[in-house]
């Protein structure tokens, strides 16, 4: 739910950067279906083996919005990536347009 309360709150504040792990997208109940978050820059990262929001989701929106998406080899917890995520997260951080 992480991923879907930040999108919630960038379509109201605008912001430099959003970055995302395996968001809860497109997913039936959910009372909000698409975003429009306000950000200059969106980096995605999700398990190729995710059984509970599929990557899929992932890959429509960030095709969308033109984000950034990392698609990793597993699921949808990301444990056994977290130096890779770490190593995206880094070069997140140090690429945001600061003006």
């Amino acid at each position: 739910m992480g991923g879907y309360a930040s999108l919630a709150a960038a379509e109201k504040t605008p912001i430099k950067g959003i970055f995302l792990l395996a968001p809860a997208l497109y997913l039936s109940g959910y009372q909000v279906q698409d975003f429009t978050p306000k950000a200059e820059t969106i980096t995605i990262v999700h398990g190729w083996n995710d059984a509970t929001a599929p990557v899929e989701n992932s890959i429509q929106f960030a095709k969308k919005h033109r984000a950034t998406l990392h698609i990793l080899d597993s699921d949808h917890r990301l444990y056994s990536v977290l130096r890779k995520i770490e190593e995206l997260f880094t070069h997140f951080l140090n690429n945001l347009p600061f003006a």
